[in-house]
C-alpha cells in the first residue's frame, strides 16, 4: 500500500481505535500500515517517515516506556519546525504545512504530558509555578531544570517554544494566586489528613478547586498554545478527580454541578464515557435513586460488550492480552458498582466473562470468520434500526447463534457454572475491584452448587506485603535449608489467615472437599496449599482440600473426554552440549516414570523439542527453562521463555502454544521454577502455562519455584503410581504424593518404592526418624492446573 489519499485514512482509523475502541494493538497495526505506505511513498529514509510518530508515540505510553515515546515526538517536532514550502510537493505534504503550527502545539502538549510520567527530584507541576513567577527567565528556567536534567537531547528546544510565550507579563493577582496556592498545598501536605474532620477535608478541597479553576484560565494566557492545550487536558483529569471525591462525600450539589459540565463535553475515548457515567451512577446510587443507577450501569455494560467483542478478532496472542488489559481495567471499575447495586452474583457474572478470553484452547476463537460474519450481520441491523425498524428479535437471534458457534466462551450465567459443581465441590475466585475512590480490594467469590457468594477481603497494597512476604520466607529457605523459623511463626502467615482465610472460611461450605482455585493479582504467584487452613490454623489448605487450580470457574463449562489411557512421551535428562548445567536426578527421574509408563523415554541427544509433535495422552517433560528479560528484534514476550532441549535447542512458549495437544490429557512439566508475569489482574502473563492451556491440554502440571532433586523425583514417582496403578485423579494423585512426600521419615523412604540409591548423598547426614521433606519449600509449589 503506497497511495498517499491512503496515509491520513489509515492514521485517522488508528487514532480511532485508540481512542474510540480502547484498542491498542489493533491501533498500532494502523499505525504500521501508515508508515509503509509513508515509506513507498517518499522513500524509506524520507524525513516524513516520522510524521507517524505523532500518533504511533502512545505504544510507548501505553507501556510505560515515556523516554521513548517523548524521544518519538521530538523527531515530529523537530519534522515540523523544519518543515518549509519546499517541502510541499502534494496534497498531503500541503496540510501538514498548512497546520504545522497546531500540529506542534499539540506535539508540545503530548511530549509535556507524556514527560510528567518520568521520575525525577521534582514534578513539572513545579517547574510551571517557578517559571510563571520568574517572568522573561521562563525558557531558561525550563530548559535547565527540566530538559536538561532529564537529559534529553536539544531537538526539544521546541518544547519551550510552544509551551512558554515569553513576551507575556504576568500581572500581580496572578503572581498572589499562584503563591497562594503553592502555600495552600504545603500545608495541606504538613498535615495528618485522618485527624482531619471531614468537613474541614471538604473545604480544603472546594478552596483547591476553586484555586485550580481560577488559575487555568489564567494560565493559559500566559503560556504557549501547546500550555494551554495541556492545562485543558489536565483540567479535564482535576475534573474528574473532584467530581469522584464529590460524589463519595456525598457533596451531591457540588458533583451535580461537576457532572452537567462533563456531560456537555463530546468525549471520543471510552475511558472518559465510562468516567463520566460510573461517577454519575454513584451519584444516583447514592441519592437512592437505584432504578436510574440501574439504567447507567446497563448503558455501561452495553458499551462494554461491544468493545470487549473485539477480542474475537484479535488472532495474536500477545495482543490479545494487551487488548484485555485495558478491558480488564474498565472492568474492576464498574464491577464494584454491579456489586453495589446488585449484589454477589451480577458482579461475579461481569467479572468472569473477559475471563478465559485470552485463553484460546483449540477450536474456540481460532475461527475469527465467526466473529467477522456475526460483526457483518450486526452491521446491517444497526443500520436497519436507525431507519426506525425494530430489530430486537432479529438480534437476539444473532446473539444466539454467535454464542453457539463460540462455544458460549463470550456468554455465561453463573448458574451454569454451579449446575456443574456436586455438593462436595466449589469455586473460590479471586477478583481485583476498584472503588470510586481509585483503590484497589481484592474479593473473593466463593460459588457452589447452591449459588454465589463474595467476601471484601481488603486492599490489594496491605495483601499483597503479605504474600510477598511468604514468598521471601520461601525464596530464603531455598538458600539455607537450616532455617529454624516455622511458617506458622511468620507475622504475613497469621495475618493472611486472618484477613483472608477466615472471612472465606465464613461462606464455605462445610461439605466442600474439593477446591478449585482462580487466582487473581498476587494470588497467582502462591499455591493456595501452603497457606493455613480456613479455621484450622496448625493445619495446611491442602491437608483438608484436593486442589485444582483454574484461570476461572468458567473453565468447568470446558468439556472434554480424558484419554488417560492414549500413550504416553517421556522426555528428560537432554545432553545440553555445555550450554546448561546437567540435571543428574533427571535421568533417574525420567527412566523410572518411562518405566511405570511402560514406554522408552527420550534423553541424551535424542530429547529434542520435536518430540513434543508426537500425539500422545500423557507428556512428561524433565528440563531446563528459560526467561529473557530482554528481547531486541521482538517485542512478543511469548518469545521471552520455554523449554531447553538437546544440544541446547530452545522451544519458545510461542512454539508451544502451536503445538496441537487437543487429544492429550495430561502435561507434567519437572521443570525448574516456572516464574511468570502477571498478565492482567485475572490471569497469567504470557509463557509456558499459558502456552501449554493454548495448546488444548486438558491438565497442566508444574513447579512455582525450583526445588530439590531427590524431593522432585520422590513426588513424581509417587504420582504417577496412584495416578497409574490406583487409577486416581490427577488432581487427588498430586495430593495424595505430597502427603506422602511431607510426612515420609528418611526410614519410610528408604523402605518405599520411590527410593534411589543416588539420595543418600542427603540421607547419609540425616537420622532414620527425620522427615526430609516436611517444609512446604519442598512441595506445595507443584499445582495441577485443569479440570
Amino acid at each position: 500500500m503506497g497511495n498517499k489519499d491512503d496515509i491520513l485514512s489509515l492514521l485517522q482509523k488508528g487514532y480511532e481505535y485508540f481512542n474510540t475502541y480502547h484498542n491498542v494493538p489493533k491501533a498500532f497495526e494502523y499505525f504500521i500500515l501508515a508508515r509503509r505506505s509513508v515509506e513507498n511513498a517518499y522513500g524509506k529514509d524520507s524525513k516524513l517517515c516520522c510524521f507517524v510518530n505523532l500518533f504511533d508515540f502512545v505504544w510507548e505510553e501505553y507501556h510505560g516506556d515515556y523516554r521513548a515515546a517523548a524521544l518519538k515526538l521530538a523527531d515530529v517536532g523537530a519534522l515540523l519546525e523544519s518543515f518549509g514550502e519546499q517541502d510541499v510537493v502534494d496534497e498531503l505534504t500541503a496540510i501538514i504545512f498548512e497546520n504545522r503550527k497546531e500540529l506542534l502545539d499539540g506535539v508540545a502538549a503530548d511530549t509535556f504530558q507524556v514527560l510528567t510520567h518520568i521520575d525525577f527530584d521534582f514534578s513539572p507541576g513545579d517547574v510551571l509555578w517557578q517559571a510563571l513567577l520568574c517572568g522573561d527567565d521562563k525558557e531558561e528556567l525550563i530548559n535547565t531544570t527540566f530538559i536538561d536534567k532529564l537529559g534529553l537531547p536539544h531537538k526539544f528546544h521546541y518544547l519551550i517554544q510552544h509551551m512558554c510565550n515569553n513576551g507575556a507579563d504576568v500581572s500581580l493577582e496572578m503572581k498572589s494566586d499562584v503563591i497562594e496556592m503553592i502555600k495552600f498545598m504545603q500545608n495541606i501536605e504538613k498535615k495528618d489528613l485522618d485527624s482531619v474532620s471531614m468537613e474541614e477535608k471538604l473545604t480544603h478541597a472546594k478552596r483547591m478547586y476553586n484555586l485550580i479553576q481560577k488559575n487555568y484560565s489564567l494560565l493559559g494566557s500566559q503560556f504557549g498554545n501547546g500550555m494551554s492545550i495541556f492545562l485543558e487536558k489536565k483540567k479535564e483529569t482535576m475534573d474528574n478527580i473532584f467530581l469522584k471525591g464529590m460524589v463519595k462525600f456525598e457533596e451531591e450539589d457540588f458533583a451535580e454541578e461537576l457532572l452537567v459540565r462533563m456531560k456537555k463535553k463530546d468525549f471520543q475515548d471510552i475511558d472518559s464515557q465510562l468516567e463520566v457515567k460510573r461517577a454519575e451512577c454513584w451519584l444516583e446510587y447514592g441519592r437512592g435513586n437505584r432504578a436510574k443507577a440501574e439504567n447507567i450501569l446497563e448503558e455501561m455494560k452495553q458499551i462494554i460488550e461491544k468493545v470487549l467483542m473485539q477480542v474475537f478478532s484479535i488472532n495474536d496472542e500477545w495482543k490479545k492480552i494487551e487488548f484485555l488489559k485495558g478491558m480488564e481495567l474498565i472492568l474492576v471499575q464498574t464491577a464494584m458498582i454491579c456489586y453495589e447495586l446488585y449484589g454477589a452474583k451480577a458482579a461475579y457474572d461481569m467479572i468472569v466473562r473477559t475471563r478465559t478470553l485470552s485463553f484460546d484452547r483449540k477450536g474456540v476463537m481460532s475461527n475469527s470468520f465467526v466473529y467477522k460474519e456475526f460483526m457483518q450481520n450486526v452491521q446491517k441491523l444497526d443500520e436497519r434500526e436507525k431507519r426506525g425498524e425494530d430489530v430486537s428479535f432479529e438480534r437476539a437471534e444473532f446473539q444466539k447463534y454467535f454464542d453457539r458457534e463460540s462455544n458460549g466462551i463470550f456468554s455465561l450465567d453463573s448458574v451454569q457454572i454451579c449446575r456443574k459443581l456436586s455438593e462436595k465441590q466449589a469455586v473460590i475466585e479471586f477478583t481485583i475491584m476498584r472503588d470510586i475512590s481509585e483503590y484497589d480490594y481484592y474479593f473473593a467469590f466463593v460459588v457452589t452448587a447452591h449459588g454465589v457468594s463474595a467476601v471484601e477481603l481488603g486492599e490489594c497494597v496491605e495483601i499483597d506485603k503479605l504474600i510477598v512476604g511468604m514468598l521471601k520466607y520461601i525464596s530464603e529457605y531455598s538458600v539455607s535449608k537450616h532455617s529454624r523459623c516455622q511458617i506458622r511463626m511468620l507475622p504475613e502467615y497469621y495475618n493472611i489467615h486472618q484477613k483472608v482465610l477466615q472471612p472465606i472460611g465464613e461462606i464455605l461450605p462445610q461439605s466442600a472437599k474439593k477446591l478449585f482455585i482462580a487466582g487473581a493479582g498476587k494470588f497467582l504467584e502462591i499455591p493456595f496449599g501452603m497457606l493455613p487452613c480456613f479455621h484450622w490454623y496448625d493445619e495446611f489448605i491442602e491437608d483438608k482440600y484436593c486442589l485444582c487450580y483454574l484461570n476461572s470457574g468458567k473453565e468447568l463449562l470446558h468439556e472434554r473426554k480424558s484419554r488417560k489411557r492414549c500413550g504416553a512421551v517421556v522426555i528428560g535428562s537432554p545432553d545440553f552440549a555445555g550450554t546448561l548445567p546437567a540435571l543428574p536426578s533427571s535421568l533417574r527421574e525420567t527412566e523410572t516414570i518411562a518405566n511405570i509408563l511402560h514406554v522408552s523415554p527420550f534423553t541424551g541427544k535424542e530429547a529434542v523439542a520435536e518430540c513434543l509433535k508426537k500425539q500422545a495422552g500423557l507428556f512428561h517433560i524433565s528440563t531446563h527453562s528459560f526467561k529473557d528479560e530482554e528481547l531486541e528484534d521482538n517485542k512478543d514476550p511469548m518469545h521471552q521463555s520455554g523449554l531447553v532441549f538437546a544440544e541446547g535447542e530452545r522451544m519458545t512458549a510461542k512454539e508451544i502454544a502451536q503445538l496441537d495437544l487437543s487429544q492429550t490429557d495430561l502435561v507434567v512439566l519437572s521443570v525448574c521454577g516456572i516464574r511468570e508475569e502477571n498478565g492482567i489482574y485475572s490471569d497469567v502473563g504470557a509463557g509456558i502455562r499459558r502456552a501449554f492451556i493454548n495448546a488444548g491440554t486438558r491438565y497442566l502440571i508444574l513447579n512455582l519455584w525450583e526445588t530439590d532433586d531427590n524431593a522432585t523425583e520422590i513426588l513424581m514417582k509417587c504420582f504417577y503410581y496412584y495416578y497409574i496403578n490406583d487409577n486416581m485423579s490427577v488432581d487427588e494423585s498430586l495430593r495424595k504424593a505430597k502427603q506422602y512426600l511431607k510426612t515420609s521419615t528418611v526410614s519410610e523412604i528408604r523402605e518405599g518404592m520411590c527410593y534411589d540409591v543416588g539420595m543418600e548423598n542427603v540421607f547419609t547426614f540425616l537420622s532414620e526418624r527425620e522427615i526430609p521433606y516436611a517444609h512446604p519449600y519442598y512441595w506445595a509449589g507443584f499445582i495441577v492446573i485443569g479440570t
